[in-house]
């Protein structure tokens, strides 16, 4: 994994705040753990409201660069997805 430690006018937000690449890296592992903690009560929530999407673009480079950190191949998302489905016909929700 690489860690970002250089500021720049590029790390901005998008309501324009200075952003500490860090800061931002550990909010997310934060979000993502608390994300799948609901997820065992609540599987039918989903990642972001109506209200506030994330583009297209913005949910694939995530998404992307999320299972490259955490060194999942597609093709293995795809056998733990049909996993989950399985799990979920049968009435069990965790995941």
């Amino acid at each position: 994994m690489t860690v970002m430690t250089s500021m720049s006018a590029e790390n901005r937000s998008s309501e324009g705040q200075i952003l500490d690449p860090v800061a931002v890296q550990d909010a997310l592992v934060r979000a993502l753990r608390d994300y799948a903690a609901v997820l065992e009560d609540h599987p039918e929530l989903q990642p972001f409201r109506d209200e506030d999407p994330l583009t297209q673009t913005e949910a694939a480079i995530a998404a992307s660069r999320l299972l490259d950190c955490a060194q999942i191949e597609f093709f293995e998302l795809a056998m733990f997805d049909s996993l989950h489905t399985l799990k979920t016909q049968r009435g069990q929700s965790s995941l």
